[in-house]
């Protein structure tokens, strides 16, 4: 039971955003691996300013994430798929080599 209610929330914060967002959101911080630096806080409307930016960046990021290892788990059966059937096209091989 927990564990749909938990795949229904993931699936509701997926589709808080389109894809044309999470797209532009990767091609802006393609490249990017150092966390942006900022200066020491210092006033109430700076400190309120950057938690409403964390925050609409850690819903962003965290819809990335749970889009990202969607897709690692198709590709992960995908590539099960592909394994198997490599498998079984290489065993139905030696067999016709072997017998007929």
């Amino acid at each position: 039971e927990a564990r749909k209610d938990s795949e229904l929330h993931r699936r509701k914060e997926l589709e808080t955003y389109s894809d044309e967002e999470l797209v532009k959101v990767l091609r802006k911080h393609k490249g990017k691996l150092e966390p942006e630096l900022r200066q020491r806080i210092r006033t109430l409307e700076q400190y309120e300013a950057y938690r409403e930016e964390f925050t609409q960046k850690y819903k962003l990021y965290h819809t990335l994430n749970i889009t990202l290892e969607d897709t690692s788990v198709q590709f992960d059966k995908l590539r099960d798929q592909y394994v198997q059937a490599a498998d079984k096209e290489q065993m139905h091989v030696t067999i016709k080599e072997k017998y007929l």
